[in-house]
């Protein structure tokens, strides 16, 4: 078992809009020059028990509910379990704001997004943000067994 870390860890996953745009590529470029390194990586089409899964605290009615799993259900997301220093924070700074319109330009979503939460909800969808990022440690866990249980079995997390 290699011992790893914790807060060099987090979980990326592409969603369904950078892959259909096909900005994987450039996008694991710029997390690579960012220094970090992928450890895992895996493609799945989400269920929709997975999706409201990983989004409970954020379904907070029917219709957002509706919006989410009509974004991912049956749809390829491609999960990538990120080493570096501070890679929570560090991560979600690269990635940008959640709404891609509130985005800094330098960011991935400031520099690839093309929708805001304002658009989405106007037509009724989830907002097309790119890519999500676990935002602690604990979600990072969570989530991780989740998408991806057989993680824990080749790492064991320490704390420093």
């Amino acid at each position: 078992m290699i011992e790893i870390y914790e807060d060099e860890l987090n979980l990326l996953i592409y969603k369904p809009d950078l892959i259909e745009r096909n900005l994987v590529q450039e996008i694991t470029n710029t997390i690579i020059q960012n220094s970090f390194s992928i450890i895992q990586l895996d493609i799945q089409v989400v269920t929709h028990e997975r999706i409201v899964e990983h989004y409970r605290n954020n379904i907070t009615s029917e219709k957002i509910e509706e919006w989410i799993t009509n974004y991912f259900v049956n749809k390829n997301v491609l999960l990538l379990v990120i080493q570096g220093e501070n890679a929570i924070k560090r991560s979600r700074e690269l990635i940008g704001a959640s709404d891609p319109s509130k985005a800094k330009k330098y960011s991935i979503r400031g520099k690839f997004g093309q929708d805001s939460y304002q658009l989405a909800e106007s037509q009724d969808r989830s907002c097309a943000n790119l890519i999500h990022a676990s935002d602690s440690i604990g979600e990072f866990i969570r989530e991780v067994n989740l998408w991806i249980p057989d993680f824990f079995k080749k790492y064991k997390l320490i704390k420093r």
